[in-house]
């Protein structure tokens, strides 16, 4: 859902956009006039970003070892609507880290207008 990761600190926070277009498979067989990105893809794609920020922090092991479970979010709020032709700024902070759980504060805006605001939580656990 992340189309490439822009800026970031080790540790601390990642910035990634995605550029929504017209041929995405969400947007099959919807009229033109009501093709919006959905909202859970939005969450879905601010999760993508925190594992991106997982992996480089040294939080998870590499080789693809760490299971990443998605286990809550909180104060979700969104603002806007998302649409074919738009480009999504996601920012994503890492608030803690202790014990193989991890809680994140994720934004989206497109044009500088916020369009999803939420706090994200997942538990990593290594496979053997």
């Amino acid at each position: 859902m992340v189309d490439r990761a822009i800026d970031g600190e080790v540790g601390k926070w990642i910035r990634a956009i995605k550029n929504v277009t017209n041929n995405e498979a969400f947007f099959a067989g919807l009229p033109a006039d009501r093709r919006w990105m959905p909202r859970v893809l939005l969450v879905e794609a601010l999760a993508q970003c925190t594992g991106v920020l997982c992996h480089f922090s040294g939080l998870s092991k590499p080789e693809g070892r760490t299971l990443t479970f998605f286990a809550g979010l909180d104060h979700c709020v969104f603002s806007g609507t998302v649409a074919p032709g738009d480009q999504i700024v996601f920012e994503c902070h890492l608030k803690r880290a202790m014990r193989g759980i991890v809680k994140f504060r994720g934004t989206g805006t497109v044009e500088k207008t916020q369009v999803i605001s939420v706090e994200l939580t997942a538990a990593l656990r290594d496979r053997d």
